[in-house]
C-alpha cells in the first residue's frame, strides 16, 4: 500500500496515547486472532532503503535531544526493531498496543529540547512502515494520573508515584504529543480515528473488534472534523 516492500504485509492498526489511556487494556479484551504477534520473527525486518533512512533518521534524532541519556539511543534501536511488526505477511488485521507513534513519543519524553527538523525527518522516513489506522485515545492528564497510581504490578516510568507528581508530569507531555500527531496527519495513508480514553474498556475494544472485521471506521482530522470512512476488510 505504502511501498513495494510493504504490499504483503496485513492491515495494522495501531493504537497511542498517553499512559493511563487503557491502551494494554483494550488491547486485551480484543485479543484472539487480532492480538497474536509471537510468531513474527526479526528476520522479517528485511535490509531495505526505506529501514536504512528510518534508522539514520531516529538516530539522529535521538542524538540531538538534550539532556543525552543513553536510554534514549537504546529506545531509538526498539523502535527500529520494532517495525517488523509491520511487515507481516499474514492475512489478518493486527492491533498494536505500543507502536511507532508511542515509541516515537516515549524517545522524545521530558527532554529540555530536540531537533524539530530531526523529528520532522523521522515521522516522514516512518511512513512506509506507519500503521493502516491509527486510534488515539484521549485522556486528560489528571484522569491518566489517578488511573496510573491506582495500578498494581505497573512498569512505566511513573508508577510507584503519587497522583499529584504523576499529573504534573503528563500535562506538559500531552503537548508534545499533539506536535507529534500533527505530524503524523500528514500522511494521507494514515486513517486517524480519535476514541474517547475514559470511556468504558468494554466500549472502546468493541470498536477495535469492529475495525478488525471490516467495519467502517470514521476519520478524525486533526481539528476534530470528521473525515471519510475507511473499512478494514484486509
Amino acid at each position: 500500500m505504502k511501498s513495494a516492500s510493504t504490499t504483503d504485509r496485513a492491515i495494522v492498526i495501531e493504537l497511542a496515547g498517553l499512559p493511563g489511556a487503557g491502551k494494554t487494556s483494550i488491547c486485551e479484551q480484543v485479543g484472539g486472532r487480532f492480538l497474536s504477534r509471537g510468531d513474527i520473527g526479526i528476520a522479517r525486518l528485511r535490509p531495505s532503503r526505506e529501514l536504512w533512512r528510518v534508522s539514520v533518521a531516529v538516530l539522529r534524532l535521538a542524538f540531538s535531544i538534550r539532556p543525552f541519556s543513553p536510554t534514549r539511543i537504546g529506545r531509538a534501536f526498539d523502535l527500529i526493531a520494532f517495525l517488523r511488526y509491520y511487515m507481516r505477511n499474514c492475512g489478518l488485521p493486527v492491533i498494536v498496543d505500543q507502536g511507532l507513534v508511542q515509541k516515537l513519543w516515549s524517545t522524545l519524553i521530558e527532554s529540555q529540547s530536540y531537533s524539530d527538523s530531526a523529528l520532522e525527518d523521522t515521522v516522514d522516513a516512518l511512513a512506509p512502515f506507519a500503521p493502516d489506522v491509527l486510534v488515539f485515545l484521549e485522556i486528560p492528564p489528571d484522569v491518566a494520573a489517578e488511573r496510573i497510581a491506582a495500578r498494581v504490578g505497573g512498569n512505566s516510568r511513573f508508577d510507584l508515584q503519587s497522583e499529584s507528581q504523576i499529573a504534573s508530569r503528563l500535562r506538559p507531555l500531552s503537548a508534545q504529543y499533539a506536535k507529534i500527531l500533527g505530524l503524523v496527519a500528514h500522511n494521507r495513508d494514515i486513517c486517524v480515528l480519535n476514541l474517547d480514553g475514559t470511556a468504558p474498556v468494554a466500549e472502546n475494544a468493541r470498536q477495535l473488534t469492529d475495525l478488525c472485521k471490516g467495519r467502517p471506521a470514521r476519520e478524525v482530522s486533526p481539528s476534530g472534523q470528521s473525515g471519510n470512512s475507511q473499512s478494514l476488510d484486509g
